[in-house]
């Protein structure tokens, strides 16, 4: 039996947290896949990140430099399937590694190419992030 799309989302949200779990990923994503990042974050995590070793990048070293190991979790709010794409509004909670908790508000959004999810939007409150993080992003300021 083949997983609904809705299904491979809850995998994905599964597998993305904690360092991720790559085997997981290698089953729902795509070998090209495209996980396309909100252009004001930080500069060393902008995309869009291509295929599965792009999207175990941000699951794995770029999460372990923000998250406490084993700290995450992501909570589905809201999901929606529409034929070959999905929207979910999710909570994302961890411990950061500079000590704060963090309790954010994200929206993803998922195209499909039959059993595997072939793109990736991720959306969040980047105030928040900047704040938990105790960061002034001149960065945004410089890419206007």
């Amino acid at each position: 039996m083949t997983d609904s799309k809705a299904q491979l989302v809850t995998r994905f949200f599964k597998a993305i947290v904690n360092g991720g779990d790559e085997a997981c990923l290698k089953e729902i994503l795509s070998d090209e896949v495209r996980w396309n990042v909100p252009p004001s974050v930080m500069p060393q995590f902008r995309g869009p990140h291509i295929g599965l070793a792009g999207a175990m990048y941000l699951v794995g070293d770029a999460g372990d430099t923000l998250y406490v190991a084993g700290s995450s979790s992501y909570t589905i709010l809201n999901l929606l399937v529409d034929g070959d794409q999905a929207a979910a509004q999710c909570r994302f909670k961890a411990r950061m590694a500079a000590g704060p908790s963090y309790d954010n508000s994200y929206a993803f959004f998922f195209r499909f190419a039959g059993e595997k999810i072939v793109e990736i939007w991720e959306h969040l409150d980047m105030g928040y992030l900047y704040g938990r993080l105790q960061l002034d992003p001149d960065w945004v300021r410089e890419s206007v």
